[in-house]
């Protein structure tokens, strides 16, 4: 299922839509514990939340390997997809 980065919410937490749904809890905010874009990845420990949001804002996502951190929060990995 692929969800779009509706919100950059600090440089590793984005909001998504529509929202996840894991077992019996659903959200839609992503805690991100890696990403499959290379250029991304190595940037992310330098990047503010301005400089993430301008290159996840509005990209599609597939989200793998889902931790439950809270009740609506998810650690996982992001695959974008465009």
């Amino acid at each position: 299922m692929l969800f779009e980065i509706c919100e950059v919410v600090e440089v590793d937490k984005i909001r998504i839509s529509p929202e996840w749904k894991w077992n019996d809890l659903s959200g839609d905010t992503v805690i991100i514990n890696s990403i499959n874009d290379v250029e991304i990845e190595r940037y992310i420990q330098t990047l503010d939340k301005n400089g993430m949001s301008a290159l996840l804002f509005d990209k599609l996502v597939e989200l793998s390997c889902p931790i439950v951190v809270e009740e609506n929060v998810i650690l996982c990995d992001i695959r974008i997809t465009s």
